[in-house]
């Protein structure tokens, strides 16, 4: 009961604190950090023609570019998450910011290989409290029962990162060149960083009151409370196969898959790319309201990993469907594959708030690395699958999809075992029911 009355407090807190105004204000920093983040995170295929014809460099080295940028963020989570925790998002996120301002410039800059990899390392090191570093801001200054769907917008907005480092990135590099144009994004990216400062309010407007700020050693000993968390594993292997499942089929998949089995390329591949990118922006706002609509948000992640699983075993068993068919599903995939956001708000729930920053980030690396297994996975059988097998290379494809079907349901079989959390609460207050 006690739990319940203090839990009750904070959402009035959380409500008087800020203005509709104010709020408004701090999603809109939040949603232009992660635009940024979304942009720079596939910036590489977009430069890619112009530092390989200007530099020599090779597609394997552009792989390895590409690697670098992913691993340094990768590494960059937990500690990340340690300084969420200690110093706060209003002081971290602008700060690691201004490292992806250095390293676009650093990167603009380069005139060898060895340059382009420090600066997209300086970037992934920028990059990589954006999200954790946002959904600890919105958790603590925006009402529990809104989480969904405050998380729902901040991730949709980076779809719009992605749209702009494609067509228009492309039309100011042939304007500007692809340095100067490089310059003037680092540039916005010091101004968004200044924008996130101001914007974050200088103190938590509802603070763990059972937890004096702790130092970073007692922050890193704290994991192991984190770690130790009886809820925690189902989730971890539920955001093992979400978000990695979709990120593997969009970044990487999608577009050879088109090339190799029915021959389209150029525009209509952009267009067929274009269909599942918008799938994923609709059904990344679409999935915010869900949880409160069904009361429930173990439910509507099981329903969105089901609805994927589904669509990845139709692609596995139709032979040879037509193009139209296909982009059909990949849309489809789009706009179901998503429930990470709701996932994302089961995992805060989970945790006090003096854990948020370590909890959300140990949740995030999970996805990360799940993502990293299933890229060297399917490339291994996209690769190999036919020679061994004399399979041809269509239907290798699909019994990629089929392993992808698997491993999502793999995941939800996990991910029943965990404790559902209503929307309005954290697991503290049911506790306290």
């Amino acid at each position: 009961m006690r739990a319940n009355l203090v839990s009750e407090r904070r959402e009035r807190d959380r409500e008087r604190a800020m203005t509709v105004r104010q709020r408004g204000i701090l999603l809109g920093a939040l949603c232009l950090a992660f635009v940024l983040r979304q942009f720079y995170g596939t910036l590489i295929a977009v430069v890619a023609p112009d530092i390989s014809r200007e530099l020599a460099i090779t597609p394997e080295q552009i792989g390895k570019l590409a690697g670098i940028h992913l691993a340094v963020f990768a590494a960059m989570q937990l500690p990340v998450g340690m300084l969420l925790d200690r110093f706060g998002s209003r002081v971290i996120m602008p700060v690691l910011l201004s490292c992806a301002a250095l390293g676009a410039a650093v990167f603009g800059l380069a005139s060898s290989m060895e340059g382009l990899a420090l600066g997209y390392a300086l970037v992934g090191l920028g990059l990589s409290g954006t999200l954790m570093g946002s959904l600890v801001v919105i958790s603590r200054n925006f009402p529990l029962r809104h989480l969904a769907s405050y998380s729902s917008v901040l991730l949709g907005a980076g779809g719009i990162g992605t749209l702009l480092s494609s067509a228009p990135f492309t039309a100011a590099a042939q304007a500007f060149g692809w340095r100067n144009t490089l310059f003037g994004v680092a540039a916005l990216t010091v101004g968004i960083s200044i924008f996130v400062f101001l914007a974050i309010p200088r103190r938590d407007p509802n603070p763990d009151r059972d937890h004096a700020p702790q130092t970073l050693a007692q922050i890193a000993v704290g994991f192991r409370e984190v770690w130790r968390n009886p809820n925690l594993p189902p989730i971890l292997a539920m955001s093992l196969f979400s978000f990695s499942v979709l990120s593997v089929m969009r970044a990487v998949w999608a577009g050879p898959y088109l090339h190799d089995v029915y021959g389209v390329h150029d525009a209509s591949l952009g267009n067929a790319l274009l269909v599942m990118s918008f799938g994923i922006i609709i059904g990344t706002l679409a999935y915010g309201p869900l949880d409160r609509l069904f009361k429930s948000r173990k439910k509507v992640v099981t329903a969105g990993a089901l609805l994927s699983a589904t669509t990845l075993g139709a692609m596995a068993l139709l032979d040879h469907p037509g193009i139209a068919v296909v982009t059909l599903l990949l849309g489809l995939l789009g706009a179901v594959g998503p429930y990470d956001v709701v996932l994302l708000t089961h995992a805060r729930a989970i945790f006090p708030a003096h854990l948020a920053g370590r909890g959300l980030t140990t949740v995030n690396v999970t996805a990360v690395l799940g993502a990293a297994v299933l890229q060297t996975v399917t490339g291994l059988l996209i690769a190999h699958f036919p020679g061994m097998t004399g399979m041809s290379l269509a239907d290798s494809y699909r019994v990629m999809f089929a392993f992808l079907s698997v491993a999502v349901l793999i995941g939800v079989y996990a991910y029943s075992h965990s404790q559902d959390v209503a929307p309005q609460t954290s697991l503290e207050t049911q506790k306290g029911r």
